[in-house]
């Protein structure tokens, strides 16, 4: 397995996908400058798993090798100019 990055999200304010495709073992989500939330299309200010700003929340690889997060199910959300970077362990 590999690490993938992710160009860094720089959001508007508003949920956005991590990637339309692909799959990960575990996914790392390190807040650049706000906090932020991840989890899935319905993230938002008041609602996701909450990644401070300038500290990395990790994504754990299931027990079972044949269980993915799909990334196109993964959202994160960041008050307008906030940076999100991602890396992910690919399949």
């Amino acid at each position: 397995m590999q690490p993938i990055t992710i160009a860094d999200i720089t959001t508007s304010g508003s949920p956005q996908q991590i990637a339309t495709n692909g799959r990960a073992r575990w996914i790392q989500f390190s807040a650049l400058t706000h906090d932020a939330r991840i989890g899935d299309s319905n993230v938002g200010a008041a609602q996701g798993a909450n990644v401070p700003s300038e500290t990395t929340v990790v994504w754990p690889p299931s027990p079972d090798p044949n269980e993915y997060y799909t990334l196109a199910n993964v959202y994160v959300y960041v008050a307008s100019g906030g940076t999100v970077c991602i890396t992910y362990g690919g399949t």
